[in-house]
């Protein structure tokens, strides 16, 4: 809690700072955004306490793909939610395995940095997710064996967004997040994990 207390603080104070900042769009009255975050490969986590909830923020994995919306309460101060998911299957050694992901959150974005058209933010999101691990095959005897595993967590994650207006309406960004407190509960027990992360995602945004 001391943790996401010390996040939550970071967001407030800097997005305070930049309610003057405003963003690229900040003068058309354009106080929505809609868009989709497409994962790219993720460069890996810093586990500094625990290990990485559900395993998606390993190197060269796939971060999660994130459909948003966004409401902007002040110059420069942005209310979101959105829901994230993850999928990937892999085959080898006679086996094939699938992991799912689905979840949601809500949170705050504060611009820090603008230099038109390119704006910089800090995104605090709270959120929800469950992962489900799915593996197939045979055994040494050529027995058929299926195993099904599942992880819920609650997290908190930092985050940074670089976003490029492209015109009054439309914008392209790149964010990432780079830091996360969570808590996991699984089958064989329960986890606390802190960490630093590089999970960049790419997305392309409408406002009105």
């Amino acid at each position: 809690m001391a943790v996401l207390r010390a996040c939550w603080g970071i967001v407030v104070t800097l997005g305070m700072a930049a309610l003057g900042a405003g963003g690229a769009h900040a003068e058309e009255g354009r106080d929505w955004r809609v868009g989709i975050d497409l994962g790219l490969p993720s460069i890996g986590n810093i586990a500094l306490l625990g290990g990485g909830l559900g395993g998606l923020a390993g190197l060269g994995s796939l971060s999660e793909s994130r459909l948003g919306i966004e409401y902007r309460v002040a110059p420069g101060w942005w209310l979101t939610a959105d829901l994230d998911g993850h999928y990937s299957t892999t085959e080898g050694g006679g086996r094939t395995s699938r992991t799912t992901a689905l979840g949601g959150a809500i949170g705050a974005r504060a611009v820090i940095v603008t230099v038109s058209p390119v704006t910089v933010s800090l995104t605090l999101r709270v959120g929800a997710s469950r992962v489900g691990y799915h593996s197939e095959g045979e055994d040494d005897q050529g027995e058929p064996t299926v195993s099904d595993s599942a992880v819920t967590s609650l997290s908190a994650r930092v985050g940074l967004v670089v976003e490029l207006a492209l015109s009054d309406a439309l914008d392209v960004r790149i964010s990432s997040d780079v830091a996360h407190v969570g808590y996991g509960s699984f089958e064989d027990g329960e986890s606390v994990t802190l960490g630093l992360d590089l999970r960049p995602s790419l997305g392309l945004g409408i406002h009105f």
